[in-house]
């Protein structure tokens, strides 16, 4: 593996050095959805609106079904892969953080760094806007398809005002669905981000207390109250999460994925990930294959 990803990442195409790094397109015409069989990731962000058609997609080993109105927020990074039942109809938009965070002025000072999704470390929920907020978000989502079809001046700032516009009216769904994730100044998002870039090096809550200036008693307080869980359970499910993707979308032996993931020697991962999913990575890999991907 050498530190590098095996697993299969798409990156923004972009036609010339001019382009946007921005797209959006109707699910039953330029951007259509087809069964996936290869789980893959991205280098950017997609959001997925479907307003008509059904299936399922499973991000990270979660199945959602895919129903009308249902709104799917995908980060860069994230494995997933999407079964098509009935063709889809809908929206789908892909940006890169580079056309949010480095064009123009900085949104980290603006209420988007506020949005509940799209943080490293935390999962994305599953949008169903009402009747009313469809209602709201539909003329959102055509003035966006319609300036990306034109060349008219200011078409890349256009273009990010209104996709700020979205992100701050899907925000509003989110919350009123309930979806909660720590401040993004907080010591918690930032010890989120630390592990999310750091979980195959660091293992150990005393070596991010240290880089946050905290103890780790108190590294452990503050994120059991943000989040419910102590330090020590959200760095291990990063491994484990990051295990699982490997076992099911790799062909790297055992052994491999342990140096990989930063444990001293394979016999060592094999009990931390039977303790926390009850099973040999082995029996992982097969059953995973199995459901998701069929004879290989």
């Amino acid at each position: 593996m050498a530190g590098s990803a095996p697993i299969g990442i798409l990156d923004f195409r972009l036609s010339d050095a001019a382009a946007v790094p921005f797209e959006i397109g109707r699910l039953e015409t330029t951007h259509r959805i087809r069964t996936s069989t290869h789980p893959h990731r991205h280098s950017y962000y997609q959001i997925i609106w479907a307003t008509g058609g059904a299936g399922v997609n499973a991000a990270d080993f979660e199945e959602h079904p895919i129903r009308p109105e249902a709104i799917f927020l995908i980060s860069p990074g994230q494995v997933h892969v999407i079964r098509v039942d009935l063709p889809l109809h809908g929206y789908m938009l892909l940006f890169t953080a580079d056309f949010l965070t480095l064009e123009g002025p900085a949104l980290t000072t603006t209420a988007i760094a506020d949005l509940p999704f799209f943080r490293p470390g935390a999962p994305n929920p599953v949008l169903t806007p009402t009747d009313q907020e469809s209602r709201r978000l539909r003329p959102i989502a055509q003035d966006l398809l319609a300036e990306f079809g034109e060349s008219a001046a200011w078409r890349r700032h256009m273009l990010r005002a209104r996709l700020q516009t979205l992100l701050l009216a899907l925000g509003r769904v989110a919350l009123r669905q309930g979806t909660h994730v720590a401040p993004p100044t907080s010591s918690v998002a930032r010890f989120q981000t630390l592990v999310d870039e750091q979980f195959r090096r660091l293992h150990r809550v005393s070596e991010y207390a240290r880089l946050l200036a905290l103890t780790p008693g108190h590294l452990n307080d503050i994120t059991r109250s943000a989040t419910g869980q102590t330090a020590s359970a959200l760095i291990d499910a990063r491994l484990v999460l990051e295990a699982k993707r490997l076992l099911a979308h790799s062909d790297a032996p055992t052994a491999e994925i342990a140096t990989y993931l930063g444990f001293p020697d394979p016999s060592y991962f094999g009990r931390f990930f039977r303790r926390h999913v009850s099973r040999a990575p082995g029996a992982f890999r097969a059953a995973i294959r199995e459901k998701y991907l069929g004879p290989r």
